[in-house]
């Protein structure tokens, strides 16, 4: 929360010395400025602990946004002297879903309303970095990290490098936590996934305050790493060892390892698969790819042995074929497997996501049918984490399609099997945004006022 307080405050701080103190309040600039002071009391009054009394404040800057907004569009201030130090119509609605925003840590219609505003003003604004950077915060406090970290990612390139600064320890934030789900979620590659996300927070960070957070999390990772490795080279495992080497992001150390059990034992049975799956797949270059795919061709040919081998070949070609772009003929092979494990169910899931989103916005009934075998799949046994994940995923393509149907299904099912998680907030936004709630509410205020006025 700190890292908004301090990005706001620096908007706050930049307007207000711009400004001087004889501003006349009944002007909308005055308007436009009694409301930053707003903003800079509440969060005086957050870091004092009085949230009751911050919420006001904010109320107060939010009314007076909105004032300076419908200002901007009747074009009533044009004849003011301060009139050219004015925002744009979209630096104001971008202030205001900041401010919802904070309105929204406990008032979900306000959230709600936040996230509306924030994604409206990228698709009108995508050039301007502090859209992204409000997107990016509503995505962090809904517990979103990817995306937010995806969008604090676009704020830092199109933004001044002076300017930059005010949201590395939120996108620093965001990549600690990407980490610690990564290493929950036990993923055959998650401590090397969660190894980059810390290396790119560590490159945040230099320069700046120690972190301690950052030093415990990479301490215990390497830990983690040290107390798997050292029993298999013990053991003398290499082949073992080179897939330890592959989770946790060394592929040097792999590709060392595999040559030393090829040089001995050849590319055959069980090495056939270690290659593929922890050398060719984490190269993840094209050419490398290729060679994944005809190994796992091959093992489906040849057969494996038991099931589980097959369930794991399977899922390794529709996973390098996805990432090659041959969806469509994953979906043409694969589509009606018979009795999926969870990892092909996963991928399934996840190919006919990805060809909803090539479809184009109007194909409703392609959607449908594309929906219909996404929840087939996530009927069967997965983990409920990865479950949530992909209901999600279903929810934005939802908003996409204009399915409200779906979307108040999958938030009615969201409130009663994962009731603590505010993903559900965005959800929400987009049922609202189907029902085509005004995206600015009709009051400027408490009782419809702007503070301080009277009807």
């Amino acid at each position: 929360m700190s890292a908004r307080i301090s990005l706001l405050l620096f908007a706050v701080a930049l307007a207000l010395g711009a400004c001087g103190s004889g501003d006349a309040p009944d002007t909308l600039y005055g308007k436009w400025n009694a409301g930053l002071l707003d903003t800079e009391r509440a969060f005086a009054l957050l870091r004092g602990g009085n949230e009751e009394a911050a919420h006001e404040a904010f109320a107060s800057a939010r009314a007076r946004a909105l004032t300076v907004i419908r200002g901007l569009e009747s074009g009533a201030f044009a004849a003011e002297p301060d009139a050219h130090r004015l925002p744009d119509r979209m630096g104001a609605m971008i202030r205001l879903a900041e401010l919802s925003m904070w309105l929204g840590m406990n008032d979900p219609v306000e959230f709600r309303r936040g996230a509306r505003l924030a994604s409206r003003a990228v698709d009108e604004a995508s050039t301007r970095p502090e859209a992204w950077g409000v997107l990016g915060a509503i995505f962090l406090h809904a517990g979103l990290w990817d995306r937010a970290a995806d969008c604090f990612e676009r704020h830092l390139e199109l933004a001044n490098p002076e300017k930059r600064t005010r949201v590395y320890d939120d996108l620093i934030l965001c990549r600690l936590r990407l980490s610690e789900r990564e290493l929950a979620s036990g993923g055959l590659r998650s401590p090397g996934i969660a190894r980059r996300h810390l290396t790119r927070a560590h490159e945040l960070a230099t320069g700046g305050e120690p972190r301690p957070d950052l030093s415990t999390a990479l301490e215990r990772l390497n830990l983690q790493y040290a107390g798997e490795a050292n029993p298999a080279v013990e053991r003398g495992d290499d082949l073992e060892l080179a897939r330890i080497h592959s989770r946790y992001g060394h592929l040097d150390l792999c590709k060392q390892k595999l040559d030393e059990v090829v040089s001995k034992r050849g590319v055959v049975g069980e090495v056939r698969w270690v290659v593929a799956r922890y050398w060719y797949e984490p190269g993840g270059t094209r050419e490398m790819l290729e060679k994944a795919d005809q190994v796992y061709t091959d093992l489906l040919k040849d057969g494996t042995g038991d099931s589980g081998g097959r369930e794991r070949a399977l899922a390794g070609r529709i996973r390098v074929r996805r990432r090659l772009g041959r969806t469509a003929a994953v979906l043409e092979l694969h589509a009606d497997a018979k009795d999926p494990g969870p990892e092909v169910r996963e991928e399934l899931a996840r190919a006919w996501l990805d060809r909803a989103a090539r479809r184009d916005a109007k194909d409703f009934d392609g959607w449908r049918a594309d929906l219909l075998r996404i929840e087939g799949l996530l009927a069967g046994d997965l983990p409920d984490a990865l479950r949530a994940d992909l209901f999600v995923e279903t929810g934005f393509q939802s908003v996409r399609f204009g399915d409200r149907d779906h979307l108040e299904r999958l938030v009615a099912q969201f409130r009663r099997t994962w009731p603590e998680d505010r993903r559900v907030l965005l959800l929400e936004a987009g049922v609202d945004g189907l029902r085509q709630e005004p995206l600015l509410p009709d009051e400027l205020g408490e009782g419809g006022n702007e503070p301080g006025e009277t009807r």
